[in-house]
């Protein structure tokens, strides 16, 4: 029963690929991450809504980038150059039983055999793991990760402009009003303090709205 169990569990498919064909299925949030037309690839529609909403509640991080790269690891392929679409010939639309079949990349050299001559940067290190073609493609959807997020930060400067130009503006027309106001207690003050001095002042008021 022991060993039974336990080749159960190493022909289990790993979690992310579990948790990325229950997300890419999931109806609520079709217009985010979905199957393509023919169930052979997913796409992402909106990658900072992805990365924004989904990671965070199935992966622990909100790191799309680092999404992409689990999946480089798995042997995905950008399907098409155009939009955030993978592909594996083993991640099928209503055939998750084919998950056990994806194995993950092998990295060709661990940290600990390297000496302190041979580290290099996280890019080069991908050079080196995965092609430079795939490592390409990396840095590309890297750039276009960055793209959108100087997008978003831009749009939100542009929103804290306009709300400061707004506040500003309500400002000013508080402080003209303040002034106006004043001006007319000014006027009021000096008609009370002439109507004192020369009581004629009050007789003449009086005597024009009698008229009037």
């Amino acid at each position: 029963m022991a060993s039974g169990g336990g080749k159960l569990a190493a022909d289990a498919p790993p979690p992310f690929l579990t948790k990325t064909y229950d997300l890419v299925g999931d109806p609520s949030s079709k217009d985010v991450v979905s199957w393509n037309e023919d169930g052979t690839s997913f796409v992402v529609w909106k990658p900072a809504e992805f990365a924004r909403d989904l990671l965070p509640k199935h992966f622990k991080h909100n790191n799309f980038s680092s999404f992409v790269r689990q999946l480089n690891t798995y042997g995905f392929r950008k399907a098409d150059p155009d939009k955030w679409e993978f592909s594996n010939e083993n991640f099928l639309r209503d055939r998750k039983d084919l998950l056990k079949d994806i194995q993950r990349r092998k990295p060709t050299k661990t940290p600990k055999d390297e000496g302190p001559s041979q580290l290099v940067s996280k890019s080069l290190i991908e050079v080196g793991q995965y092609g430079i073609p795939e490592a390409i493609d990396q840095l590309k959807r890297d750039r276009e990760v960055l793209m959108m997020e100087l997008v978003r930060v831009r749009q939100r400067q542009q929103m804290l402009e306009q709300q400061m130009l707004d506040m500003q503006h309500r400002v000013e027309k508080a402080e003209r009003r303040q002034g106006k106001a004043e001006k007319n207690q000014a006027q009021m003050f000096q008609f009370v303090q002439q109507a004192m001095n020369d009581p004629s002042v009050l007789h003449q008021l009086i005597s024009r709205s009698q008229h009037n």
